[in-house]
């Protein structure tokens, strides 16, 4: 009630402060006709004349730009200077009026704005012509005495005018805010100055000879229109800055709602505004978006107004200037508006709506058109792919569930527990243990086979729901296959703890159950491993669980703890950890190579090294294998020192031939856990003269979201220049927001969905979300196992970089992966041959 008071009460006062200005207007006028005599000029200048230069001053402004601000200044005050000295009092305060009259006729101000105007600016004009003639005294114009009285009258008559005005803003609007007294405070450090020193310098020219006004107005008409065609293209070349922020900030959002509110916050900072809003439009009905002072998005359920509807049939930007009505909307009252439509993909539209500038900032113009509509197209494009990508990640989420879930229990399947795993055993303290359980129902096979598959699914079932129930949330139970089930406990405490559990899953799975009125009694065994006692893998520890249960098939109370002598597969890791030590001392590995290439042309640009070891005893030893050993035992460090020397010579042979590619080297996640790393690093790239920036150095998913010691790790090596990059990505689970802040620049795609997508719709959709979030973020996309053509061809229609794989080239002993580079491309020139398969199928 109070504040409809005070809008009904709100035109009265501003009617009674015209009414104000207007008798002191009057008043100062007849003032001027007492006290100041009607001395004749010999050079006069006709009152007439000075009306017409007040109102082209009015009406060709110029504007003062400074960052985010812009003023409008005329040139009305040099005419107020000319009409100081050379026109007779009264015939100067006829020639302001009349000036300034016929310009708001022109700009169609209403009679309110007309009136306040006049009698603002004849005010102005005559309290100007009172203190130019108190302080000039008898002195003429061109004497110091002239021209202080002259500087003292322009700075009043602005001083005046500009209060009045702000008195005008502040009756009609409320209290002028600080962005309305910007524009102010620049124009207060550059106008007043300007006019005066302009005005003391033509004033003294025509009192010298007249006949330079002529030649004064056609150079500063010159200058003037040299300075609004510069200030025009300023400002265009600020606007595509102010777009591409725009751009950027919209780019780095990914929720519709933060879309929303930063794209109706930015455009109304940008384009110095006080409201915004985006009508979504929907048949008959509409939801108008509006954004607060803080940010925060508000919605209200409404009919599009007449505005909305006019842009949406039209589907042309509007643009009602300040004062300008040739189109009455009375629905929702603005002092000037700018309106566009929004098209929100094929199934919705909108209008985005621009009000209100502050009273003491120019107008909107063409060229706020211009950028406004720019700036909604981009946030269309920004809502629309972001409802897309919505969609794409709903779609892929559930594909990527059904891929790590089983489908009968709802369990983690087998991929899903081993990414467990590995990222429990990148995460385990030194002081916990870690322990895996691998359970299977003894006789099931018999209850299958004699009860049906029905009865046999029933007891998966219920078997999966009591061990949910025993395990708790904070462990991982996987069904494995058939009968066979596997929990993951990521931290214990003691043996004790992990055998109490694994006892606790097998009473509560042996408990007798109902299923079709047949009361059955199952039977279970469960074998238990701990790391890193028993494995650094997930392969080595479900193998030594595996060798757990069937010797708990044998045990009283059918739960059994890994026991080393019992696995005859150890002695093949003593003996490979023996011979790993001699064989890295003696140079017995190999490091092959396998390249990587521009999609779009097949350009090599650079290698990824791949380790290579032939035991003279076990034949061929799959890095898969091999590595846990390294990690186990320690030999992790010196195996990736001597990977490094070998890739970075051969690296250093690759530039020596002329050919800047760029080598890949793996990275254990256990390297990220060495202090030593970064310094050994910097050591090696010193040593083989290498550009850093040539070496990228790869990690899984899994081991670059372990924890903030290797994110610090991280951000050291990439101090070094050297690149950082995901490799199998897609296979892990990270964090978007903390990967956003690592320091990568490549993402390779995990070969497992590059190379069926051709044939797998679900594959195709991760490879292409995964596509656009890593160029999204600024990241190079790389696809794994690329083994036909058409999957080269599809990967470039979805805006992949770069791709290796078998239909490129095999990974390649050095000497012939060389001789194959030399034979596809000339060296810098990087002129393509056809593209052919290696005559070697070494394997990658």
């Amino acid at each position: 009630m109070r504040r409809r008071r005070q809008r009904q009460s709100q035109p009265l006062r501003v009617y009674t402060f015209v009414g104000m200005i207007m008798l002191l207007a009057a008043a100062s006028g007849l003032l001027v006709a007492a006290r100041v005599p009607a001395v004749h000029v010999g050079r006069a200048i006709p009152w007439p004349i000075l009306g017409a230069a007040v109102l082209g001053a009015s009406l060709l402004p110029i504007r003062f730009h400074t960052e985010r601000q812009t003023m409008n200044a005329d040139l009305g005050s040099l005419a107020i200077g000319l009409g100081l000295v050379f026109t007779r009092p009264l015939g100067m305060l006829l020639a302001v009026g009349l000036g300034n009259f016929a310009c708001v006729l022109i700009r169609r101000n209403s009679a309110v704005k007309v009136a306040l105007n006049v009698a603002n600016f004849v005010l102005g004009a005559a309290l100007a012509i009172l203190v130019f003639h108190t302080v000039a005294g008898s002195a003429r114009p061109i004497d110091p005495r002239g021209w202080l009285s002259l500087c003292v009258a322009l700075f009043v008559n602005e001083l005046a005018t500009m209060l009045v005005t702000f008195g005008a803003v502040w009756l009609s609007t409320g209290r002028p805010s600080r962005s309305q007294l910007d524009p102010v405070r620049l124009y207060l450090r550059i106008g007043p100055p300007l006019n005066a020193a302009v005005g003391i310098i033509v004033v003294t020219v025509v009192w010298i000879q007249p006949w330079t006004m002529v030649l004064l107005f056609g150079v500063g008409l010159a200058l003037a229109l040299g300075y609004r065609a510069a200030a025009t293209m300023r400002a265009r070349y600020n606007n595509l800055q102010l777009l591409y922020g725009f751009t950027v900030k919209l780019a780095d959002l990914s929720g519709n709602d933060e879309v929303l509110a930063v794209g109706l916050s930015e455009a109304r900072s940008l384009l110095r505004c006080q409201r915004s809003e985006l009508c979504l439009v929907d048949g008959e009905e509409g939801v108008r978006v509006s954004v607060d002072g803080e940010g925060k998005l508000t919605r209200e359920i409404c009919e599009p107004g007449e505005v909305e509807r006019h842009v949406l049939s039209t589907e042309k930007p509007l643009l009602v200037p300040r004062g300008r009505r040739e189109l009455e909307w009375h629905e929702r009252p603005f002092d000037d508006l700018m309106a566009v439509s929004v098209q929100l993909g094929d199934d919705a539209t909108g209008a985005m709506l621009l009000k209100d500038r502050p009273g003491a900032s120019p107008t909107f113009d063409h060229e706020d058109l211009r950028l406004f509509t720019a700036m909604a197209a981009h946030l269309g494009t920004a809502l629309t792919s972001g409802r897309r990508l919505d969609r794409l990640r709903h779609e892929a989420a559930a594909r990527e569930h059904e891929a790590l879930h089983d489908a009968l229990t709802g369990l983690a399947n087998r991929t899903l527990f081993t990414q467990w795993v590995e990222d429990a055993l990148a995460r385990r303290h030194p002081s916990q243990l870690l322990a895996v359980l691998l359970m299977d129902l003894d006789g099931f096979k018999e209850i299958n086979d004699t009860l049906g598959h029905h009865t046999g699914d029933g007891i998966l079932k219920e078997a999966a729901a009591r061990v949910i129930a025993t395990v708790g949330p904070s462990r991982l139970a996987a069904r494995l296959g058939g009968d066979e089930f596997a929990i993951v406990v990521p931290t214990a405490a003691s043996e004790d703890e992990v055998l109490g559990l694994a006892q606790a899953v097998h009473d509560a799975v042996t408990r007798p159950l109902t299923i079709d009125s047949l009361v059955l009694a199952p039977r279970a065994s469960v074998g238990v491993a701990l790391a890193p006692a028993h494995g650094s893998d997930a392969a080595t520890l479900l193998k030594s669980a595996d060798v757990a249960m069937y010797a708990a098939k044998t045990a009283i109370r059918k739960v059994a703890l890994y026991d080393p002598e019992v696995d005859q597969n150890t002695t093949r890791r003593l003996v490979l950890a023996t011979e790993l030590r001699r064989a890295i001392g003696a140079n017995e590995l190999e490091v092959w190579y396998q390249p990587v290439a521009q999609l779009r042309d097949g350009m090599v640009t650079g290698f990824e090294a791949l380790l290579r070891w032939r035991h003279p005893e076990f034949g061929p030893v799959s890095p898969n294998e091999f590595i846990p050993v390294a990690e186990q035992t320690g030999l992790i460090e010196p195996l990736t020192a001597w990977v490094l020397r070998d890739a970075l010579y051969h690296l250093r042979r690759f530039h020596d031939d002329g050919y800047p590619v760029s080598l890949a080297v793996n990275l254990s996640a256990r390297s990220l856990l060495d202090v030593e790393i970064v310094e050994r690093m910097r050591r090696v790239l010193a040593e083989s003269g290498v550009k850093p920036s040539s070496l990228t150095l790869e990690l899984t998913e899994s081991s670059i979201m372990v924890d903030d010691r290797s994110e610090r790790t991280l951000s050291k090596l990439a101090e070094l220049d050297v690149n950082i990059a995901i490799d199998d990505f897609g296979t892990g689970y990270s964090s978007l927001s903390r990967l956003k802040r690592l320091p990568v620049k490549t993402v390779k795609i995990d070969r497992s969905f590059v190379n069926t997508m051709c044939s797998d719709e679900g594959n195709e959709a991760i490879v292409r979300t995964t596509i656009e979030l890593a160029r999204n973020m600024g990241h190079t996309v790389v696809a794994e196992g690329v083994e036909d053509r058409e999957t080269w061809n599809r990967l470039i229609e979805l805006g992949c970089d770069e791709a290796q794989g078998y239909f490129l080239a095999a990974a390649l002993p050095p000497e012939e992966c060389h001789v194959w580079l030399r034979s596809r491309q000339s060296p810098s020139i990087g002129q393509v041959r056809a593209l052919r398969r290696p005559t070697r199928a070494a394997g990658a």
